[in-house]
């Protein structure tokens, strides 16, 4: 999926890329490649940022039985993911211990970002993600941050609405704001 951000945060969808290298002689890395290369020069012409998302291949098992994390080179079609990317951030899902593993594998630019990893669980009270520590149990916040929100706007709301017409009647020697 291709997301297209401009100035004013205007989102355009795009749901696959299709290989049609092949009507051109190209090999699916060349046209990856060529395909990243005509991204990027979009996104500097119209100054915008490009969020491209990207499945990996099928993981195999390790040893042990386990599936590994996928790596940016584990995307289906081509290294240059990889190589072609100012960011790159893969998200994990480790089902046996019920776990994402968010990690920001690749920072083109240091003064931009280093790499790291943030473990979360997910929170099914709220529908949240909440950061996670192996050692730690995690603090739960089970409200909801629309209703506190919508309580917050209705105290705020009630605030204004207050108004004395005792004290607006009183002369005072501030000067009119017009």
């Amino acid at each position: 999926m291709i997301l297209f951000v401009d100035k004013d945060t205007t989102l355009f969808r795009s749901s696959s890329i299709c290989y049609r290298g092949w009507l051109y002689g190209m090999k699916e890395t060349d046209y990856i490649s060529q395909l990243l290369d005509r991204l990027t020069n979009f996104a500097q012409q119209h100054d915008i940022l490009i969020i491209l998302m990207a499945h990996p291949t099928k993981p195999a098992k390790n040893k042990d039985g386990k599936i590994d994390p996928p790596t940016l080179y584990d995307i289906s079609g081509s290294a240059h993911f990889f190589n072609k990317a100012d960011f790159g951030i893969v998200v994990h899902r480790d089902r046996v211990n019920n776990t994402v593993e968010i990690r920001i594998e690749k920072v083109k630019f240091r003064h931009l970002g280093e790499p790291g990893t943030a473990l979360m669980k997910y929170n099914l009270n709220n529908g949240r993600y909440t950061p996670y520590y192996p050692e730690q149990e995690p603090q739960w916040d089970n409200t909801n941050h629309l209703v506190e929100e919508e309580r917050r706007r209705a105290q705020d709301a009630a605030e204004a609405a207050h108004f004395d017409f005792d004290d607006w009647l009183r002369p005072t020697d501030e000067e009119a704001p017009f």
